[in-house]
């Protein structure tokens, strides 16, 4: 199983860039945004997916008109993916600096703490 704590990326926003990058059928973590002319990446909505980070961003290309780019990175466990999207999520300005207006919320079946602010954000509250 291929995980990593490092993004990959950025990579462009298109199905054809997404089936090239993304190989694995796993869990992760992902940040979409803009990549400039001269190459840089900012953030602007951070994700994951629980069990196939390939699909989620597929389903992400939506955003295509308003963001050109993603980084991604594979997670070892649904567990490991939101406590992924909870560092980038306060990595990258939190609701000041994203689009997300809440925090990432852990799985309706379970309440995981954020490992960077330590509050519980579970779908069920």
């Amino acid at each position: 199983m291929t995980s990593t704590t490092v993004l990959q990326g950025p990579y462009r926003l298109t199905p054809e860039d997404i089936r090239a990058a993304v190989t694995e059928k796993l869990p992760g973590s992902f940040l979409i945004g803009t990549i400039s002319a001269g190459g840089d990446f900012t953030p602007r909505i951070v994700g994951r997916a629980d069990l196939d980070i390939r699909r989620e961003l597929e389903l992400q290309t939506r955003l295509a008109s308003q963001f050109n780019g993603f980084k991604f990175r594979y997670a070892s466990s649904p567990k490991q993916a939101f406590e992924q999207q909870c560092a980038d999520f306060h990595e990258c300005g939190e609701c000041e600096g994203l689009e997300n207006k809440k925090h990432p919320r852990s799985p309706s079946h379970v309440n995981w703490s954020c490992p960077v602010c330590g509050e519980k954000y579970s779908t069920r509250t």
